[in-house]
């Protein structure tokens, strides 16, 4: 799944095993461009190499990978080709792993397109449009818990407030705002207006409001035996504490909610 989508977006962000962002701006521009799936992902290939080795199409004088940006297409234009291209990226994936459906969401963002995705699943894609009132039409009747970030115990802060969907977020945000600690009003209050915290991140720290875990993970064999098991999932576990401590990061467990997580 991961190599169908790399020919998309080399620089793809992936959060877990089956979930990851994918930036298909470039390839969608070559495509209108008239240029074939072969001949793209070898152009991003290049590119990415290019990047890693700290240098652009322009530095080794290749010229400029776009010659002409989506924000010069109309935007029907632009939001059919992005349709039809997820739709290949979908088959492509679904072929490659002998059957593997998976769900797409479009968005101006990552908060917005992990949303969509979820609402035709588990083989559907939805997009929602670029404009900011394409984009308050989406996420405005929604519940708040539709939100990654907003839990069961925020969820019940809201709904003492009488906070039951994110237009009632944008609404009462003066409330929000005294009610909250100023990191989470300030990421509501994001919300409400359907700008994702990623926006407000680097690109390369992987810490951001969005991601929900740290894991390590290992695929298994059919036949191992439980003492082979165990100890592969000692080394997993201390890898996994070596990751955390990296990132001065430390677990916890919710007694009243029952989960673990993360600080």
């Amino acid at each position: 799944m991961r190599q169908v989508l790399g020919e998309f977006d080399p620089s793809m962000k992936v959060y877990s095993l089956d979930e990851a962002c994918v930036n298909i701006g470039v390839y969608v521009s070559l495509r209108l461009q008239g240029k074939e799936h072969s001949d793209i992902v070898k152009l991003l290939t290049e590119n990415q190499k290019s990047k890693d080795a700290g240098k652009t199409f322009e530095d080794t004088g290749e010229g400029s990978l776009i010659d002409k940006p989506l924000a010069s297409y109309p935007p029907h234009v632009v939001l059919e080709a992005v349709a039809e291209v997820v739709q290949e990226m979908r088959q492509r994936v679904f072929e490659a792993t002998g059957g593997l459906t998976c769900s797409a969401g479009l968005a101006p963002n990552f908060m917005l397109a992990k949303i969509a995705s979820d609402r035709n699943k588990p083989n559907g894609q939805l997009v929602v449009g670029p404009n900011h009132e394409d984009v308050l039409e989406f996420l405005h009747p929604l519940s708040t818990r539709t939100v990654g970030g907003v839990g069961r115990v925020t969820e019940k802060m809201l709904h003492a407030l009488g906070v039951a969907s994110v237009r009632d977020l944008y609404e009462q945000r003066a409330t929000v705002q005294v009610a909250f600690k100023p990191a989470t009003a300030n990421f509501l209050l994001r919300t409400s207006l359907g700008c994702s915290s990623h926006e407000s991140q680097d690109d390369d720290d992987d810490d951001s409001i969005g991601r929900k875990g740290i894991n390590r993970e290992r695929t298994f064999a059919s036949g191992r035996s439980c003492s082979e098991i165990n100890d592969n999932l000692e080394t997993i576990a201390r890898k996994l504490a070596s990751d955390m401590l990296a990132k001065n990061l430390f677990g916890s467990y919710d007694y009243a909610q029952g989960e673990a997580a993360y600080l």
